[in-house]
C-alpha cells in the first residue's frame, strides 16, 4: 500500500501544483487605448441636465450608472436630474434630456482551445491568460426638454482581457478533460471576472465617454433658441 499511497500523494501534488500554477490575475491589455485627459471647469455657461431612467440589459447598468457619476462631476453640467420623465410632474426644467443606453456584449475567444491544450503544458493559462472580450456600445439621444431631437452620439469601446481561474483550469490538468475544457473556454465568457473589470474600466469607460460628450452637450445647448432658455 505504501507505494500506491506515495503515487498518489505524487499524483495530488502535481494536480494542486499544476492548478496553483495556472492561474492569471486579470488585466485589460488596451486600457491605454481609451484613456482620456482630465478636464477641468472653464467659465462657459453651465447646463442643466435631465438623465432618462435606464432600460437596457443588466450588464449596462454598471456602465450606465458610471457615466452618470462621471456627468455629474463634469464643468459642462451644473445640475443633473437621473430618472428624469418629462410627462412627470416637476419644478426641474433641463436644458438638455439625455438617454443613455450602453450595450455590453462579453465574449471568449478561440484561441482559448489551444490555450487549454496543448497550451497548458507549458502553463500558458498562467502567464497569458484566457483571452476575452468587453464591448461596449454606447448610445446616446440628446433633446430639448420638449423632446426635439438635438442629435445622436455612438461611443464603441473594446476592452482585450487576460484572465484564468482555478475553476476554469483544474481539468485542463486531468488529461482528455482538456478537451472538453477547452471546447468550453472557447465558447463561455467566465462571468466571474465581471467584478474585477468594473473595479478596473469604471473610471477609464466614464472619462473616455464623457470626452465626446461633452462638446455634443455644449453644441446641443447652444443651439436652443435663445441663451435665456439656460436661465428660466
Amino acid at each position: 500500500m505504501k507505494p500506491f499511497r506515495l503515487a498518489l500523494a505524487v499524483v495530488v501534488a502535481g494536480l494542486g501544483l499544476a492548478t496553483t500554477a495556472c492561474s492569471h490575475t486579470l488585466r485589460v491589455k488596451n486600457l491605454a487605448t481609451y484613456s482620456a485627459p482630465a478636464r477641468f471647469a472653464d467659465e462657459e455657461t453651465p447646463v442643466r441636465v435631465g438623465v432618462r431612467p435606464y432600460a437596457g440589459a443588466p450588464d449596462g447598468a454598471f456602465y450606465f450608472a458610471a457615466l452618470v457619476e462621471r456627468l455629474k462631476a463634469s464643468p459642462s453640467a451644473y445640475l443633473v436630474r437621473t430618472d428624469y420623465e418629462p410627462a412627470r410632474e416637476d419644478s426641474f426644467r433641463p436644458d438638455l434630456v439625455l438617454a443613455i443606453d450602453p450595450r455590453v456584449e462579453y465574449k471568449s475567444s478561440g484561441w482559448n482551445f489551444l490555450i487549454n491544450w496543448p497550451g497548458y503544458v507549458i502553463f500558458t493559462p498562467a502567464w497569458n491568460g484566457y483571452v476575452y472580450r468587453a464591448d461596449i456600445a454606447t448610445q446616446i439621444v440628446v433633446t430639448d426638454r420638449e423632446g426635439r431631437s438635438l442629435g445622436t452620439l455612438g461611443v464603441p469601446v473594446s476592452y482585450s482581457l487576460r484572465h484564468a481561474e482555478l475553476d476554469r483550469t483544474f481539468y485542463t490538468a486531468l488529461g482528455w478533460f482538456a478537451l472538453g475544457a477547452g471546447f468550453y473556454n472557447a465558447r463561455v465568457f467566465d462571468r466571474d471576472l465581471i467584478d474585477d473589470l468594473h473595479v478596473l474600466v469604471k473610471g477609464n469607460y466614464a472619462a473616455y465617454v464623457m470626452g465626446q460628450l461633452e462638446p455634443r452637450i455644449r453644441t446641443a445647448a447652444e443651439s436652443l433658441p435663445t441663451s435665456a432658455a439656460l436661465a428660466d
